[in-house]
């Protein structure tokens, strides 16, 4: 095509208006239409490529697992049929008791993450539940002659909206005393077996539990009473770990010479509630503490501390009796010595032994007898550690004798008698 300025050979429809081609208005308009849908185009894939990330949620990185419930019906732990989607629980599902719904634990085997209960729970005898996160009761839980053992590393609780009776509750969490199982329900929690302490710690902040057997606290585990009481039968307590008293009571031993012995490098560790022992309170740990414990022997900073209560007779050990090598540490709380030691030859009540052993006594009470007192009893006391304040109770008026050398740095209350080299 030649085209020259004044005469137009013209290709398309149009006008011709002093040697210049006007396209027809159909043409424009069909024109205009192809301009702005390439225009659209080029904005929309631009707007693509240069649109900024969605920011990322953590909880859609890391989703709760999702819950195994069971059937309306429920049934046997074990069989498929008993959880929607027939898949039995393993270690690493939150597990859900419907409302309605009865499970019947009958295998050795059974196993969960978390596991809530709204319909009912049932035990079969001598089968153990492995629970490796939380528990919570909403529902009804009938134990019968089972144990229900806590697994896994990190925290993890007991809770729930109805009553809990476990028969043998088991703690095995992480590897040391780091890991806390805390036991904090809006109703009753308690067991009428044993507790079987092996690593973590048992945290009893509500509830009534119990030792059916002499329990040994290993040094990787630790028992902390924060509100709770604590029950125990006739025999001793050996505490090689921590424990802990904060709030709630205690009570060790039911029978004559029932002790609460710490030893190795075990931590008895009071800062409030209430601790009754039957017989003697006895510490020979020290050294450096071990697996996250603070500390190690006897660390006395609040709270009240009755021995003796049932009676005590040893001829070698004082019924507050501190070893050469342990280590003790008292800035605050009483210490209530009910009944003298009871041995055919007299001997201390308070034993505090001078050695390798750091003690330290800054503050607290040493308290001779209480209302439960017999008449005119005679205490023993024999400290090589300057006590901070002495009371020789005004309720059963005993006797106080030193067998040793003794220095008070705060306060002497003789309400009673006290009695030197003897006399």
């Amino acid at each position: 095509m030649n085209c020259t300025f004044g005469e137009t050979y013209i290709a398309t429809r149009g006008k011709h208006r002093g040697g210049i081609i006007l396209p027809s208005l159909k043409g424009l308009f069909v024109a205009f239409i192809l301009i702005n849908l390439l225009l659209s185009q080029i904005s929309v894939k631009a707007q693509i490529a240069f649109q900024p990330r969605a920011a990322i949620i953590p909880s859609q990185l890391f989703q709760e697992p999702p819950k195994l419930n069971s059937t309306a019906k429920g049934g046997p732990w074990s069989e498929a049929s008993t959880w929607v989607g027939g898949v039995v629980p393993s270690a690493s599902d939150d597990v859900n008791i419907a409302y309605g719904a009865k499970v019947i634990v009958d295998i050795n085997t059974a196993e969960c993450l978390n596991i809530v209960i709204n319909g009912s729970l049932i035990m079969s005898d001598a089968v153990d539940l492995k629970v490796y996160g939380n528990w919570v009761n909403n529902g009804t839980f009938t134990a019968n002659a089972s144990s229900v053992s806590f697994k896994g590393s990190g925290n993890s609780s007991i809770s729930g909206q109805s009553t809990t009776l476990f028969k043998d509750i088991i703690v095995d969490k992480g590897s040391d005393v780091s890991s806390i199982l805390e036991v904090n329900s809006l109703d009753s929690v308690s067991n009428t077996g044993n507790i079987t302490l092996l690593n973590g710690t048992l945290k009893l902040t509500t509830g009534t539990f119990q030792f059916n057997t002499a329990p040994i606290i290993p040094a990787t585990a630790g028992l902390w009473l924060a509100g709770a009481t604590l029950n125990s039968g006739n025999f001793s307590f050996i505490n090689r770990g921590w424990l802990r008293i904060t709030s709630g009571t205690a009570n060790i031993g039911t029978h004559k010479n029932n002790r609460l012995l710490t030893q190795f490098t075990g931590l008895l560790q009071v800062e409030g509630g209430t601790l009754n022992i039957a017989g003697r309170l006895e510490n020979t740990a020290g050294g450096n503490p071990n697996n996250l414990i603070p500390g190690t022997g006897i660390s006395i900073s609040a709270g009240v501390i009755n021995l003796n209560t049932v009676g005590s007779d040893d001829k070698e050990t004082g019924t507050f009796h501190a070893s050469a090598t342990s280590d003790l540490n008292i800035s605050g709380g009483t210490i209530v010595l009910r009944k003298p030691n009871a041995a055919l030859v007299p001997f201390n009540d308070v034993y505090i032994i001078p050695g390798t052993g750091k003690k330290i006594i800054s503050g607290g009470t040493f308290q001779f007898g209480d209302a439960n007192t017999p008449d005119r009893s005679l205490f023993l006391i024999n400290s090589a550690v300057p006590v901070n304040n002495l009371i020789i109770s005004s309720d059963s008026k005993p006797k106080v004798s030193l067998t040793g050398p003794l220095a008070i740095n705060n306060q002497l209350s003789l309400n009673g008698h006290l009695l030197l080299n003897g006399h």
